[in-house]
């Protein structure tokens, strides 16, 4: 398996290179659900809705943390109930995100309609006070 070369290259001793490794193949599961939400992030903070994305990333923190003591001593599932916490978090903070933000709710089609229409289209770049 690439994993565990992986984790030794990262610097994982040989006693936890295995559970690194175990771990990082669980949450190599969620890696869609991550860049959707790195992707959401970016969206609704360009849109001027910090607040919404961080109550978004908020949420699926705060599942987190309460997942992991159940997951891991209470189920007993150790490291790959860390892994499993981890990923349940960012699909319930992708989830939220994905949900309409206020600024999309507006009567717009979407949010690139409030993007500048590029100089190659005939546009000035978005820039108002540009004279031809």
């Amino acid at each position: 398996c690439f994993l565990r070369p992986l984790v030794r290259l990262f610097g994982a001793s040989p006693a936890i290179a295995e559970d690194a490794a175990l771990y990082m193949g669980i949450l190599l599961f969620g890696l869609p659900f991550s860049m959707c939400n790195m992707a959401l992030t970016a969206i609704i903070r360009a849109d001027g809705n910090p607040q919404y994305m961080m109550r978004s990333m908020m949420i699926g923190a705060g599942l987190n943390i309460v997942l992991d003591p159940i997951f891991i001593f209470t189920l007993e599932m150790g490291i790959q109930g860390a892994a499993i916490a981890t990923i349940i978090g960012q699909i319930v903070s992708g989830v939220k995100k994905g949900k309409p933000v206020p600024a999309w709710r507006d009567g717009e089609k979407h949010l690139l309609s409030r993007v500048p229409q590029p100089l190659y289209a005939g546009g000035n770049g978005g820039n108002a006070d540009c004279h031809e």
